[in-house]
């Protein structure tokens, strides 16, 4: 191979690495400053941490004996999540960073 097959093959390579490196930075970004409208109060908009995925952590417990039996240091007993708050988060989660990064994923 000559140089310059050397070289211009370096040049795409670092090319794709740079665009890979931007679009993961994009989607990052996207990811950790999504928020979504709150269940109880549309005004108010949630982060994924702490307090959807709190939200979510919460739902996987059946009753409150199965929270305190895995959760014995937590004072606070927090509010069982209902199915219609965890399809509320759960597609405000996807509206908010899936359909922005969709077409990245393409890429």
């Amino acid at each position: 191979m000559s140089n310059n097959v050397l070289l211009n093959f370096a040049k795409i390579q670092s090319e794709k690495l740079e665009r890979y490196n931007r679009l993961y930075n994009d989607m990052t970004k996207i990811y950790s400053t999504a928020k979504v409208p709150s269940y109880q109060d549309s005004s108010v908009m949630l982060p994924l941490d702490p307090n959807i995925t709190k939200i979510m952590e919460v739902s996987r417990y059946i009753s409150y004996d199965e929270f305190w039996f895995f959760n014995a240091n937590i004072k606070k007993l927090p509010k069982l999540s209902d199915p219609k708050e965890l399809e509320h988060y759960w597609n405000g989660w996807r509206d908010a960073t899936g359909k922005k990064m969709r077409p990245m994923f393409a890429e």
